[in-house]
């Protein structure tokens, strides 16, 4: 073959590339730009032509500028893309992948390729795709809210079951048919509430971290050995055989969240009592140091000798509503949340929980925590009794809307001699003073539907009062505060919580005719977690077996109250925060928890005036002092 056949072949061939190579071009689906030296478009496939919305020849250059608009900046080399803006023909813009190589021509000109890549549809795809996660995500802090809520609106119904099924076998002598009736009353009631209370934890727990719970200073044997104590009872009941080891070991002092080291005791000893019967659980507490400086780790086994479990079965155990029976007929009840709330409490201390079984010989479950170490300290709570002030009867209206603090004032004032009626809002004390009269009239500040301002302004516009004094029992000692009320009409302003002998003394003054004395400021004292003279005279009153049923009802609103200002702090939502605080605070300071109520009007006021710097500080102290006004109490009810 001579030199110019060859030649030819060689101009064919290289003919034949460059028609594939724009072929390939011309179809690709991304915008092709060519761009000389001096940053002129001088050539665009089919599809940048129509992306731009115009034909771009080298007789009619663009400037890349002009088409590229930086969005995330331009590409920064060969092989780099980025994100930009294509601004089109007719103004449009198109947000488009840029990426840029640089070429040299066979005749050694320099030229750039743009690739454009249109992302209008990836970008509509992920906008959707955040839109659905937010969904998601709204609909879970929806679902959350709701069961907290809800849980929390039925323990309260449940509560009052509960109790009054207590005071019907207490108080009244049943035969065996009613007692019977009771009985099941009960066990179905404290049933039902155990499983609301599980929820409500688990919606705290899955909702929270570890950093949410407050860090509280207890001891961690006497923990283990109250809890143990509380469940002795129940484990005879079975005729099981409950016990702690080592019984005599010495205490430890530590600061952790106590909520969930509790929560995690309980659920798993009641776990233990319902598959155990005429056997034996057995509680081990062992600890040793951790290897942090100025901790320790502890590990806690619950051994029984139940039913056991299938090796098969233990990695569901703790799914929550899992039910390792979940026949028709299976033998033992429950919603299957007990142990996964276990082991959420668990990994919120940062700690472990694990479990071995065997069908037929037991379960033993292992939970192993750190907790930093602290010096130990002990004091004692201790009550002196005051007389109570007997003076003459008064017919009294008590506008009160928390049932633990109407229930309190109603007995200690019909055990001084009073008649009272009782209103849980504004409205109902206008109904009452409209249908009778009363020697004096008590009026909360914060109500539902009606409050304590605008109910006495109701009855002063509208000629109801008469000359009957009315005192504002209110939480908000600010002088100005208190001047407002005076302001509207009240006859005189006392501070929550309220001393009955005090009280009394004012509502004799008053109701004899005696001048206004002026707003009763005189703020709790502080200086221990009780008021202890308000306590003593609370156990003259009503008596220590009251007072026991009344804080038990108080501890289990307590646990909904702070779940409530976690939620709603976590949320943001500082309107629900000030009345859950508001809620807690009139209950503890009915309770003579001094402290305790404080601390809680001070979350309350911050909430009310968005004061958010000053909530998280108020906030994580909240649940130990809780803790320490509650065992105090107990301490004290014990005592006497």
């Amino acid at each position: 073959m001579s030199a110019p056949e060859v030649r030819r072949g060689y101009a064919r061939i290289l003919e034949l590339a460059v028609q594939n190579l724009r072929a390939t071009i011309e179809s690709a689906p991304d915008a092709v730009l060519i761009v000389n030296a001096n940053d002129m478009v001088i050539g665009a496939n089919t599809a940048g032509q129509v992306m731009l919305g115009c034909a771009i020849t080298p007789s009619d250059p663009t400037s890349l500028s002009d088409i590229l608009v930086a969005a995330e900046g331009a590409p920064s080399g060969p092989g780099r893309s980025a994100r930009m803006q294509c601004r089109c023909r007719n103004g449009d813009t198109v947000p488009v992948e840029v990426a840029i190589a640089d070429v040299t021509t066979g005749t050694g000109d320099k030229l750039r390729i743009a690739f454009l890549r249109d992302m209008s549809q990836q970008l509509e795809r992920e906008r959707q795709l955040a839109l659905v996660g937010e969904l998601a995500r709204k609909g879970e802090e929806v679902k959350d809210r709701f069961l907290a809520v809800m849980s929390h609106e039925m323990r309260t119904p449940l509560s009052g079951l509960i109790s009054a099924t207590d005071l019907l076998e207490t108080t009244t002598t049943l035969d065996a048919p009613q007692a019977w009736l009771v009985g099941i009353l009960k066990s179905c009631g404290l049933a039902a509430l155990e499983q609301v209370n599980n929820i409500l934890e688990l919606t705290r727990l899955s909702a929270s971290d570890a950093n949410e719970f407050p860090l509280t200073d207890f001891c961690v044997n006497e923990m283990v050995r109250e809890q143990v104590k509380i469940y002795q009872s129940l484990a005879l009941d079975r005729g099981n055989a409950l016990t702690l080891s080592p019984e005599d070991a010495p205490a430890c002092m530590v600061r952790a969240p106590l909520p969930l080291l509790r929560r995690i005791l309980s659920n798993l000893l009641s776990n233990a009592l319902k598959f155990t019967r005429d056997g034996a659980i057995d509680v081990v507490l062992m600890d040793m140091p951790a290897d942090a400086p100025q901790k320790r780790r502890f590990t806690l086994l619950i051994r029984d000798t139940g039913i056991g479990s299938p090796e098969a079965d233990l990695e569901r155990i703790f799914r929550n509503f899992e039910t390792l029976d979940s026949s028709y007929s299976r033998m033992q009840e429950g919603t299957g949340l007990g142990l996964g709330i276990a082991k959420l409490s668990a990994e919120a201390m940062g700690g472990t929980i694990k479990v071995e079984s065997r069908v037929g010989e037991g379960t033993c479950f292992t939970v192993t925590f750190e907790a930093e170490l602290q010096s130990q300290s002990t004091g004692v709570v201790r009550v002196e009794s005051a007389p109570a002030a007997v003076h003459r009867p008064l017919t009294i209206l008590l506008a009160e809307d928390n049932e633990i603090n109407s229930n309190l004032m109603d007995r200690q004032m019909k055990r001084l001699g009073h008649s009272v009626v009782i209103a849980s809002d504004g409205i109902k004390a206008i109904a009452a003073v409209q249908r009778q009269r009363f020697d004096i009239i008590l009026m909360d500040i914060s109500m539902p539907h009606m409050d304590g301002v605008t109910a006495t302004r109701h009855l002063i516009d509208n000629g109801l009062l008469g000359d009957t004094p009315v005192i504002a029992l209110t939480a908000q000692a600010s002088p100005d505060r208190v001047q407002v009320l005076c302001d509207v009409g009240m006859t005189d302003v006392v501070i929550k919580p309220v001393r009955m002998a005090t009280l009394d003394e004012l509502m004799q003054k008053l109701a004899s005719g005696g001048t206004r004395s002026g707003a009763s400021t005189r703020q709790p004292d502080l200086v221990g977690l009780l008021d202890l003279e308000r306590l003593g005279e609370l156990i003259q009153v009503i008596g220590v077996s009251e007072l026991e049923k009344m804080l038990e009802k108080f501890t289990s609103d307590m646990q909904s109250t702070l779940a409530v200002c976690t939620n709603a702090l976590k949320a943001g939502n500082l309107d629900d925060l000030s009345k859950a605080a508001h809620r807690g605070a009139g209950a503890a300071g009915m309770l003579t928890m001094d402290a305790l109520c404080h601390q809680l009007r001070n979350i309350e006021t911050a909430a009310t005036t968005a004061a958010r710097e000053s909530l998280a500080e108020q906030f994580s102290t909240l649940d130990q002092l809780s803790h320490q006004s509650l065992s105090a109490l107990k301490q004290v009810l014990q005592a006497a």
